[in-house]
Formats: C-alpha cells, structure tokens, sequence
C-alpha cells in the first residue's frame, strides 16, 4: 500500500514576494492579505487545491496562507515555509480523493464518538473544541492544528463560551466518497441524537498520487 507524507505548513509571504511551491498536491487556505496562486487571485477563507509545481506570489501588503500537502515518501519536502505538523500515513490505492472541508459548532454542540474512513489534519480558525479519543483528550484552541488517522474513534465538543467554532480539515479518502458523507456514528443511541454541526465542501479531487 502506498505510503504519504501529510504536511500542514504556513507560508508567510512578504510584499510582492514570489514563492515556489513544488509539492504535488496541496489544500490552500488563505489567511490574510492578498495571494496569488500562478498569477490568479485566491480568496481569502475559501479553500482550493493546488497541483504543483507552480509561483505562489503576494501583492503589496504580503500574506499568509496555510497549506496542506500531500506528497509521497520519495518527494517529501514542503517547500517553503513554517512546517507545523507532518505525519507519514498508508493509503488503500494511489488513486484517492482529497477533500477540503470545513465544520462549523454551534456553542456546545457535539460531534458524537465517531469515525472518518480516511487520515487528515485540522485547523482550528475559531472557538474552542474539547477532543476525547479511547485513549487520551485534548483541548484545542484557534490556532491549534491536529491529526485524526483513519477509523480513529473521537468525540468532539465544541465550547459554549464562542458564538461558534470553526475547523478546516484536508482528507486523503478512497475515491468512492466522492460527493458523500464521511462521518459514522459510532453508536446507535448516538445516531439518533440531533447533529447540530454542518460541513462546507470546498473541493473533491481525484488524484493520483
């Protein structure tokens, strides 16, 4: 089975700065100033996927930008930039669908014990979240990134002391979840319960790794 290196780096781009980027694939998401990604604008909180190599550039001000790449272990390197987590992880196929995704809690709702059929970092861009795995827990603030590993139970509940809290996630699926729902509930008394969270794709692609 194919082994991938995932990476969730922060580019700091002072103004009119040209960088290049030359990991295979990578999820961006702007965080501030004014971006370019091979001379087309990016949005900032809109996520979308870069297929390297390729310039990624900043108008006057400068800006940040947080990426996600996926690259396989003979082509590890990040490029420039702060890396902030990396985890070497095994896919099923080389063929597989990366997602960009984003959850939104209201104050104190929660994501019951649950699994994704594919790895992937988090970010978390606003509130706070309470983690509970089968074997440890974790307090999560903005700012805060994190890895689930595929069919990884975790229960996840967001603070009632922000209007809402926020996370974007980069998944490596199989391609068959294309245009569906990962999340399994775990048990079937928690199935029935109200799921107050909602998800915005940004992006499915099938790649080739």
């Amino acid at each position: 089975m194919p082994k991938v290196t995932l990476s969730l780096v922060r580019d700091i781009l002072a103004p009119n700065e040209i960088r290049q980027i030359a990991t295979p694939f990578a999820a961006a998401w702007p965080e501030a100033g004014q971006l370019l990604w091979r001379g087309e604008k990016l949005d900032l909180a809109n996520g979308i996927l870069l297929e390297g190599p390729g310039p990624l550039s900043a108008d006057d001000d400068g800006g940040t930008l947080l990426r996600f790449t996926v690259a396989t272990t003979s082509d590890t390197s990040t490029g420039p930039g702060t890396v902030l987590e990396t985890r070497s992880v095994t896919t099923g196929s080389s063929n597989v669908l990366l997602r960009l995704d984003s959850v939104t809690f209201p104050p104190g709702a929660t994501a019951w014990r649950h699994v994704h059929p594919g790895p992937g970092f988090r970010f978390l861009l606003k509130g706070a979240l309470r983690l509970e795995s089968d074997d440890h827990a974790q307090d999560v603030a903005a700012g805060d990134c994190w890895f689930e590993d595929a069919n990884s139970p975790v229960r996840a509940t967001a603070s009632t002391d922000h209007p809402e809290t926020v996370f974007i996630r980069l998944m490596v699926l199989p391609l068959e979840y294309k245009g569906r729902r990962t999340i399994r509930i775990l048990s079937e008394e928690d199935r029935n319960r109200e799921r107050r969270q909602t998800t915005r794709t940004f992006f499915d692609a099938a790649v080739k790794l």
